[in-house]
């Protein structure tokens, strides 16, 4: 009986792993739940990203971050919204350019934010954030429109 028990077990731990790193072919239904959908997500792994890097780097954590993003089903919305958000994600992407130079930072992110911003990559790293809200702002826009 026990020995049954195991392999029940081992067999469901196999099927609840057997998704991990897989894209999400989540299927909207109208192009106002595809875009609800990914603006969910993105707060909810936004949340976890802003305290990631208490214990891991930031470059990591952004890492971590695009890589769920890449992971998110965009079918059904709009090709402007897909497009505006591929934008953000390329932003983050681009802002490792300098947080590559800090491994050993940890924190919240917005305090490591603040602390690169007053160090010598400020003008590069102010640069590179400022896209991260201005596309942002791009994603908002199109999210209220369509």
């Amino acid at each position: 009986m026990k020995k049954y028990l195991i392999t029940i077990l081992l067999i469901l731990l196999t099927a609840c792993n057997s998704n991990r790193g897989k894209k999400d072919f989540t299927i909207h239904a109208s192009a106002k739940e595809c875009v609800d959908y990914v603006i969910a997500k993105d707060d909810s792994l936004g949340s976890i990203r802003n305290y990631a890097s208490e214990k891991q780097s930031l470059s990591e954590t952004i890492d971590d971050y695009v890589y769920s993003l890449d992971n998110l089903s965009f079918s059904n919305c709009p090709s402007t919204f897909t497009d505006a958000f591929e934008e953000h994600k390329d932003a983050w992407v681009n802002i490792t350019e300098v947080t590559d130079n800090y491994p050993d930072l940890r924190g919240e992110m917005h305090d490591i934010f603040d602390i690169i911003a007053d160090g010598p990559d400020s003008t590069t790293f102010k640069l590179l954030l400022a896209e991260i809200w201005a596309t942002w702002e791009q994603v908002e826009l199109v999210t209220t429109i369509e």
